[in-house]
């Protein structure tokens, strides 16, 4: 939803959200291989897990400061 409210034009959306999902779908790939690698190392997922929360966690922060102050106009 972000670049939808944050674009003026169906273009500058388009071009924003290939831009994210292109590096979604990179740090998303990258995922098994970290956890898989941090489970080797400490013999435990918690670490792991642990990590998954705190990056959870910035990506809200990440989130709501992108989007403060601006007003969602509702369509009728």
């Amino acid at each position: 939803m972000l670049p939808i409210d944050s674009t003026t034009n169906v273009n500058d959306a388009t071009s924003w959200s290939a831009m994210q999902q292109s590096a979604g779908y990179v740090i998303g790939a990258l995922g098994p291989i970290l956890l898989g690698w941090i489970h080797d190392a400490s013999n435990s997922f918690t670490p792991a897990m642990i990590g998954m929360i705190v990056i959870i966690i910035l990506m809200i922060l990440t989130q709501i400061a992108a989007t403060r102050g601006k007003k969602v106009m509702e369509s009728v």
